[in-house]
């Protein structure tokens, strides 16, 4: 091998020519197809091979085969591209040696016929345009003449940054694509896209700010939907208080990243409300604009019922162009411009839209088609939108922005950062503002900064109140509002009276367009004189002065000058001033009960925190909520409960606080069942929620409870989880947990168990000499190098610089044993621990592009669908067996959805005791996706037993599936749509 290095295998007779590429494309395509029940082939020929080819799908990426090489050329005889048994052999193992997305489970290879692997795919199992499109660009990219050094080497992506030559050659296109740049630029600027979104509050008063001048970068997280989170049983993925814990990713990466792709992107940015979606979207659209491309700011709650593609080639082509008639030749040319990848659309508060938020994701996706669909698409949205039900924009990349780092143990103290920028000008109130926040009285007070807007409050709130902080919410935005009232006092003097008078004006608007679904965000002037009397429409003009409401545009189809809210925070702090009692949320003649709805749930917190609400009603409000009986299989009690908990911090007095707590905390880790030696669990749809419900209610509580509760029990692993998360996620370096850990780490015998704790001890306690030295020991005596890279990444974690964490994963890289997927996992370990060691320069590890296809699927054969369907029904119909039954049904469901048979079988199929797990998980998943609005309630009336079992303890795969289904039912009906099916006869 002379010179090269000796761990480096060379396979002198394998080919990656075209051909060996379209074999392997070939039979991963059909294996993928196969393993979806969507291959198009002999139905009787399919059914006699899935004896014979067994599949299970481990999570949405991840599929396990067994089978034999003969029947794997069975399966290739009924696709267009047959292949011979020499031919799979050589595709399998260039999807293991070459791609390394094959995992080989056989103890025995040399000679076998009998394959048994797991392949893992770049993307989800139905994105099958990009799993293919990815296959093309890995294979390109390790091609061996694309190497240029010995390593298997990605080169780093190039930011496309496209100076003015860059435009394109022909004189006549460039000066085209140049007006279209100008026209896009100017659209930006007009709709002010870099001032600061606090801006219309304080302007008045002499307070604005650019973008850039008090920007703070938030970092970001991939985001997994709940689907996927009970897919695996993963229980800290969406914990975005345990940074540390997760992958985040730095914002301008971010940018560049998306900048660096080539293919069509779909991006969701989530996050709770005030947390900086919209601020990131401007900062992606400045630096897109830098790189000459189109992005097109759309705020969402403007379209005022009007389709995607009306506005664009009308509103906003009028608007952006100054034309008063917009002719098919420019629209045609516009359209041309997203064929060419330059137009960016940028989708501001999904959830702002004029429609229902149950609707918008729906409304979104159906119209992100034809010519619309070759643009990128970055939008935005509220989390509890997002993950509210089945959600059809589920081939977007989704990010969640996390909040503000504000831990006395980083360095880097965002929220520091951003009050200095804030206050640059007032160094000296800057820097008491930092002082106060450090207090230890200041602990709720630091949670609630963490938010962007609520930090931006803070801010000019010290300016005129020093030290007057608020304890609630509803009390910060109460604050602010009597220090608006103060700044303008010079320019728009107003009275007591007056205030309160406007206030109760606009709480009436505010309430009122909750209850017009249509407007929302948005109210038209007719809106406005329908909801206000007479003596009240004087105060409007006012709002507008003050900035309470400012116009936004006319209404497309009355004419009509509409309005909004400065914030949609702030319309739901006014509407939630107008409700009278907590009656308001409960009343079960209405058709939908506020508390289950998520449109809801911030005027409910903001009416639990409110001043002038006596604490008795409250104490009332939370004790209705805690003993909600819903009669229905505890799926809304447990939602109330929940609901309950997220309002104690605004309502700290509450009397039975502490038993919500600890209640929360034994959904969370379970309760040690003595007899049956384990943790004794809640479905895990129950335990995630539960989980996050701990993040969002009152803190210290949590903290004082979970210190209690680990010191309660005698279970190791419990005992270890339990306290790595209280000295992790809840209140970093608690002297409880370290101390648990400590004693666990003293009587642990088995290296992986010392290792686990010490990890765990290191990171509630960031470099612990204890942690340190038990995995240094570990270290020095491992014998297994699986063990040793693993303790060795742990100690690079805890303690930043090791060198014998670095030496050991050096050590590993380059030694002769080492195979070439660990050591790919190596190279990951070292750049984490130690970013800049030369040994990287020679590897690089590019994050696999995060964009997905946007290309919609259109059914294939569209001209013999009703042939398809006839035939399927035929089948069905005279099928004996439950499993072709089945099979029939799931084809039916994918190509009619809500076809009323194939439901009726798929939940008979359900009912069917003792079929392995994935058949139920899979039936599930069919019935999720295929089923319509209407057909929840046959489902909840016919399959409501096995909820009841597992409210009695049943945790069989069949019932924990089923009530899977039962909780994403209740997700999409209301209460008293669920309550009538549940009693159904």
């Amino acid at each position: 091998m002379g010179d090269s290095p000796n761990f480096v295998e060379k396979m002198p007779r394998t080919s990656y020519g075209p051909q060996a590429k379209k074999r392997t494309k070939q039979l991963l395509a059909a294996l993928l197809d196969y393993a979806n029940d969507e291959l198009d082939c002999d139905e009787i020929a399919l059914e006699r091979l899935q004896r014979e080819i067994k599949t299970d799908w481990k999570n949405d990426r991840q599929l396990i085969v067994q089978t034999k090489l003969r029947f794997l050329e069975a399966l290739m005889t009924l696709t267009e591209n047959p292949l011979t048994i020499p031919q799979i052999k050589e595709a399998l193992n260039r999807l293991t040696d070459f791609l390394e997305i094959l995992e080989d489970h056989r103890p025995v290879r040399r000679g076998s016929e009998t394959w048994h692997f797991t392949l893992t795919f770049w993307y989800k199992r139905r994105d099958r345009t990009a799993i293919l499109q990815q296959f093309d660009q890995e294979w390109q990219q390790r091609h061996p003449q694309k190497y240029k050094r010995i390593y298997p080497e990605d080169q780093p992506p190039q930011t496309p940054k496209i100076s003015d030559d860059s435009f394109p050659q022909n004189p006549i296109k460039n000066q085209q694509f140049y007006r279209w740049f100008q026209w896009v630029k100017d659209s930006l600027e007009t709709q002010q896209i870099q001032r600061l979104t606090t801006n219309p509050l304080t302007v008045s008063d002499g307070v604005t700010f650019e973008l850039q001048e008090v920007y703070v970068p938030l970092c970001l997280v991939k985001w997994r939907s709940q689907t996927e989170l009970q897919s695996d049983g993963s229980w800290e993925i969406n914990d975005v208080e345990n940074i540390d814990s997760i992958d985040t990713i730095n914002p301008e990466l971010f940018v560049q990243q998306l900048l660096s792709v080539k293919n069509t992107q779909r991006i969701a940015i989530i996050g709770e409300p005030g947390s900086g979606k919209t601020t990131l979207l401007q900062r992606i659209a400045k630096e897109l604009l830098e790189h000459k491309f189109l992005p097109i700011w759309i705020s969402m709650a403007d379209l005022q019922g009007e389709n995607l593609e009306d506005y664009l080639l009308n509103d906003w082509l009028k608007a952006a162009t100054r034309q008063v008639i917009i002719s098919p030749e420019l629209q045609q040319e516009f359209a041309e411009l997203f064929q060419q990848k330059r137009v960016w659309l940028l989708l501001d508060a999904i959830d702002e839209m004029g429609i229902e938020s149950s609707l918008a994701l729906s409304s979104i996706a159906r119209q992100l088609r034809g010519w619309i669909a070759n643009a990128h698409i970055i939008l935005t949205c509220r989390i509890n939108v997002w993950e509210m039900g089945k959600n059809p924009l589920e081939d977007f990349v989704t990010y969640r922005n996390l909040s503000f780092c504000n831990h006395n143990y980083q360095s880097d103290n965002q929220v520091e950062q951003f009050i200095k920028k804030w206050f640059q000008e007032q160094l000296y109130r800057g820097n008491s503002l930092c002082v106060e926040l450090e207090k230890r009285e200041r602990h709720r007070i630091r949670d609630t900064v963490k938010n962007p807007l609520c930090l931006a409050l803070i801010c000019r709130i010290w300016t005129v109140m020093q030290g007057n902080f608020p304890s609630t919410k509803a009390a910060l935005y109460n604050q602010f509002i009597q220090a608006l009232y103060e700044w303008k006092q010079d320019r728009f003097p107003t009275s007591l009276a007056e205030r309160q008078r406007l206030n109760q004006v606009l709480g009436k608007l505010a309430l009122n367009a909750f209850y017009q679904v249509e407007m929302k965000f948005r109210f038209s002037q007719s809106f406005i004189e329908s909801v206000l009397d007479t003596d009240e429409i004087d105060l409007f003009a006012l709002a507008l002065q003050l900035g309470w409401l400012h116009p936004v545009g006319i209404s497309s189809t009355t004419g009509d000058r509409v309005y909004a809210f400065y914030h949609s925070t702030f319309q739901e702090y006014f509407a939630a001033q107008a409700v009278e009692n907590w009656q308001f949320f409960m009343d079960k003649s209405s058709p939908q009960l506020p508390i289950f709805e998520t449109q809801w749930r911030e005027i409910i917190l903001l009416w639990i925190g409110r001043l002038d609400i006596d604490n008795s009603e409250k104490e009332e409000f939370l004790q209705a909520l805690i003993t909600f009986d819903d009669n229905c299989g505890q799926f809304y009690q447990y939602q109330a409960y929940f609901l309950a908990a997220s309002g104690l911090p605004e309502f700290t007095e509450f009397s039975q606080a502490d038993q919500i707590i600890h209640q929360l905390i034994c959904w969370c880790y379970g309760e040690f069942d003595p007899t049956l030696r384990k943790r004794v669990m809640l479905p895990g749809l129950i335990v995630e929620r539960a989980k996050n419900t701990l993040f969002s209610t009152d803190r210290q509580r949590v903290i004082k409870h979970l210190e209690n509760f680990v010191q309660s029990i005698n279970y190791r692993p419990l005992s270890c989880w339990a306290a790595y998360s209280l000295g992790k996620s809840f209140d970093r370096g608690n002297k409880v947990a370290e101390k648990t850990l400590l004693k666990l780490l003293e009587t642990a015998s088995e290296d992986t168990t010392r290792m686990e704790i010490a990890y765990s001890l290191g990171q509630v306690n960031i470099a612990h000499p204890v942690a340190i030295n038990t995995l240094t020991d570990i270290l020095h005596s491992a014998s297994q190098d699986s063990l040793r890279r693993k303790v060795a990444y742990r100690l690079g974690k805890i303690d930043p610089g090791n060198t014998t964490a670095i030496n050991t994963l050096v050590n590993l890289i380059q030694s002769p044993s080492t195979s070439k997927k660990i050591r790919s996992r190596l190279f990951k370990d070292l750049r984490e621990i130690k970013p800049e060691h030369p040994l990287l320069n020679c590897y690089f590890t590019g994050n696999k592009s995060s964009s997905q296809s946007s290309k919609i699927k259109g059914n294939k054969r569209q001209n013999n669908l009703d042939k398809t369907r006839d035939i399927l029904e035929n089948r069905l119909a005279t099928a004996s067996e439950m499993t072709l039954k089945r099979k029939y049904a799931i084809s039916l469901l994918k190509l009619q959805p809500g076809h009323e048979q194939a439901i009726l079988i798929l939940i008979e199929s359900l009912q069917i005791s003792e079929q392995t797990p994935g058949v139920y998980k899979r039936t599930v998943e069919i019935l999720i996706n295929g089923l319509i609005s209407e057909q929840f309630s046959q489902v909840v009336t016919a399959l409501k037993n096995y909820a009841i079992a597992a409210n009695q303890g049943e945790r069989s795969p069949q019932t924990l599936e089923i009530y899977k289904l039962l909780w994403y039912a209740a997700q999409q009906m209301s209460y008293a749509d669920f309550y009538a099916a549940w009693h159904q006869v």
